[in-house]
């Protein structure tokens, strides 16, 4: 749509709802209005620009049955307009979830909700009709974007956006910064990443004890940071039995829009087989000595030669721009030049 040219839509899918005839989310703009029309199982549409300091992101969301629109920021979405239910607040991906009280809402009617935020102190604040709902402060500088939400089968809108403050655009964006994952989805292949948000202490000071050692032990889960070095947990496959290996995949929530670029480094083991596969959507470039082949991601079939990512080193440089180099790899005819053990 002409009208939402500084937004970009995108939409996480579970690994069972992963389906060719799953529809893609609708956004339009018509004389203010910001409608969702249909879409697949979590829609978020977000602002291309990526934004921090201080300032203030509002508007009016429609509520009702099987209607209702929400927000996010800094890789959160507080689900607050819930049908008259608590408010839930999760990271993008659904690893972890936790509620507080219910809202102050309106039923088949408009609500105002307003998002303080404050990137100098880690600040986000979430008020729905002027009662402040959820205060994070521990917002971190990994994903910078506003965001409307909703569920693929509701109808809703949106109305009246406004940005007020001192916002900042950075010129670009840090994707991975010391332990912090926000904005990263391991759900596909319904894989585990660390909590942030802990949650109400238990009665039993053991699971409490429990649940600290899982959080600090960066094994306990298939997908973790460190020192913003982005990590897999490998699995032992034995050699004979290559076939049984399980697919593993890491992707960042936002999608990339014409002429925008992500560079990172990864780690290279020839013997390991220690390798960082990119992908743009649900195709992975495969990184061969020989070449590059693309391969369609699948929750189904065949895909045991999806490698997970180790470790990301200091060498083996990439360079990825979203709308030609899936077009350049795809010969993958001239061998690779892989920095081995770097």
């Amino acid at each position: 749509d002409p009208g939402l040219k500084h937004w970009v839509s995108g939409s996480l899918i579970r690994p069972d709802e992963v389906s060719d005839s799953d529809p893609p989310a609708w956004w339009l703009a018509h004389e203010g209005i910001v409608a969702h029309v249909s879409g697949s199982d979590q829609d978020l549409l977000y602002l291309a620009i990526p934004l921090t300091g201080r300032f203030e992101f509002s508007c009016d969301c429609w509520a009702a049955y099987w209607g209702e629109s929400n927000t996010g920021y800094g890789g959160l979405v507080c689900d607050t307009l819930h049908g008259s239910q608590r408010t839930l607040i999760w990271p993008v991906g659904k690893h972890e979830e936790r509620g507080t009280h219910k809202p102050q809402e309106r039923w088949d009617d408009w609500n105002r909700i307003r998002i303080a935020v404050d990137t100098t102190r880690g600040e986000a604040s979430w008020f729905v009709n002027e009662h402040l709902i959820y205060a994070d402060r521990d917002i971190g500088p990994t994903s910078p974007w506003v965001s409307l939400f909703t569920f693929g089968v509701c109808q809703t809108a949106i109305r009246n956006p406004r940005i007020t403050g001192e916002p900042v655009i950075p010129r670009e964006v840090t994707l991975s910064h010391t332990d912090r994952l926000e904005g990263w989805v391991s759900s596909f292949f319904n894989e585990t990443q660390p909590p942030r948000r802990p949650q109400q202490p238990n009665r039993n000071p053991l699971i409490n004890s429990l649940r600290k050692k899982q959080v600090d032990a960066l094994d306990a889960f298939d997908w973790s940071s460190k020192d913003g070095q982005i990590r897999g947990r490998r699995i032992a496959v034995a050699a004979d039995d290559e076939d049984s290996a399980q697919p593993s995949r890491l992707y960042y929530h936002r999608p990339l829009r014409n002429g925008e670029t992500v560079r990172y480094e990864f780690y290279y083991d020839s013997d390991a087989k220690q390798l960082v596969h990119p992908t743009l959507g649900r195709l992975a470039m495969l990184f061969e000595s020989d070449g590059v082949r693309l391969f369609p991601m699948s929750v189904e079939g065949d895909v045991a030669e999806l490698v997970r990512v180790r470790s990301v080193g200091d060498s083996n440089r990439i360079l990825t721009n979203s709308a030609t180099d899936a077009a350049k790899l795809s010969n993958g005819v001239k061998p690779l030049p892989l920095k081995n053990r770097e």
